[in-house]
């Protein structure tokens, strides 16, 4: 019985279930069942159906089609995100590698001392980290009046809550505020006022 039972015998074609019985599967608890399963389905699915040989069954046949085709529309689907990704960050890092020698060029033309050129490099880094190479003031400038409105209520009204003076104040009367925010990036060490100095900003 064990003879006729083994997938080498030849004497029935169990086709792609062959493994699984070479393999005693039903003798396993749950956790070895489902885990086997799920190895099963992924070695399947990256290989594109290659591992699996069918008998003349038409289930088979029609399931492992199914399953080479799935196993194909993922390869795509992951080689073109990635493809996507790479673009997008080697266009992010040229972008990056010109502002950079733009500003060192600048530096260099204006003869910086070399303590000033490092402060404002280590600036210029910090800014595009923290915002990604975009200037959000050139974004909603691009904006009509109305969704620039909406959208910098959206981003600073929460914030303008937060002061101490003005918590007090009605929501039309901070999103009015909110409308006239911009936003200035600071690095650490860097100064926002000095003692006794005028100022026409508002800093929070």
């Amino acid at each position: 019985m064990t003879y006729n039972c083994d997938p080498a015998s030849n004497l029935y074609p169990f086709g792609i279930y062959s493994y699984a019985i070479t393999v005693n599967i039903s003798s396993g608890g749950f956790l070895n069942k489902f885990f086997y399963c799920l190895w099963w389905g992924v070695r399947n699915l990256s290989s594109m159906g290659q591992y699996l040989v069918p008998s003349m069954c038409l289930t088979e046949i029609t399931f492992s089609s199914l399953v080479g085709a799935l196993g194909v529309i993922l390869y795509v689907f992951v080689i073109g995100n990635m493809q996507r990704y790479i673009q997008y960050d080697y266009t992010r890092q040229e972008k990056w590698r010109i502002k950079r020698t733009d500003l060192e060029q600048w530096m260099h033309h204006r003869q910086l001392p070399r303590e000033l050129r490092q402060s404002v490099l280590c600036y210029h880094k910090c800014k595009w980290v923290a915002t990604l190479g975009i200037d959000e003031q050139d974004v909603l400038i691009g904006f009509p009046t109305y969704l620039r409105r909406l959208t910098k209520r959206y981003l600073y009204l929460n914030l303008v809550r937060q002061v101490p003076l003005l918590d007090q104040l009605d929501d039309q009367t901070l999103g009015v505020i909110s409308e006239w925010l911009k936003p200035v990036f600071y690095t650490q060490g860097m100064y926002l006022l000095y003692e006794g100095a005028g100022s026409v900003r508002f800093c929070s």
